[in-house]
């Protein structure tokens, strides 16, 4: 990891943030240290990110499942940036945003959220952290495409996930986003349908048909 993005990482782990949403008030708060440094696939990623420097006109912003989708061939598209990263959360990505959408974009998609919740991180520090990126994102493009976090098959998430998409929407109203809920086709019951996944957390090739259609009526 390079030293800009190591001080980036410290700085948001050590920093407060003031913020209301809607009319839920959240005092400052101290964001607790990574409960893991990144993996060293992630630094190898941000470290290409880095020497691509720029990023083009359609920037994908998430964990592994924006990183395993084959965008330009299922969006028909060659300015596509994948900018994702197995393994991802908030806390990291927003770490390395100005390695990964250096450039002004036309149109960033951003689908993050799960790996939070298997960290362990509470809603209001995720929903927090998020706003930052958001906030981020919004001075590199005029259009965010903001999807929902798409629901596992196990049931055991199933309440926290719903809890947060219902927060991460009610930023995207806040700050005029386009939010994208993916669940009513990827997840229609509460979890992710097995047609979809074969693992009951990634995409299969059916989850990616289901994903990128929902998303060409935005880009």
């Amino acid at each position: 990891m390079n030293s800009t993005t190591r001080i980036a990482l410290l700085s948001f782990c050590c920093g407060g943030l003031l913020f209301s949403l809607g009319a839920r008030f959240v005092a400052p708060f101290l964001a607790p240290p990574p409960r893991t440094a990144p993996p060293l696939h992630w630094e190898r990623k941000v470290d290409q990110f880095q020497t691509l420097g720029r990023n083009r006109k359609l920037v994908f912003l998430g964990d592994s499942r924006i990183e395993e989708a084959l965008w330009p061939e299922w969006l028909q598209r060659n300015d596509i940036s994948n900018r994702g990263i197995n393994g991802d959360n908030t806390l990291w990505l927003f770490a390395r945003l100005p390695v990964s959408v250096s450039m002004e974009a036309d149109v960033i998609v951003l689908q993050l959220g799960i790996n939070d919740l298997m960290r362990g991180d509470s809603e209001l520090e995720i929903v927090a952290r998020m706003s930052q990126i958001l906030d981020y994102l919004r001075r590199k493009s005029p259009k965010i495409v903001f999807t929902s976090v798409i629901y596992a098959a196990s049931s055991q998430s199933q309440l926290k996930v719903t809890a947060l998409n219902r927060d991460f929407r009610a930023l995207a109203e806040q700050k005029k986003l386009i939010w994208v809920d993916l669940n009513d086709s990827l997840a229609p019951r509460g979890y992710l349908d097995s047609r979809h996944s074969n693992d009951g957390l990634h995409l299969n090739g059916r989850g990616y048909q289901i994903f990128s259609s929902l998303l060409r009526k935005h880009l």
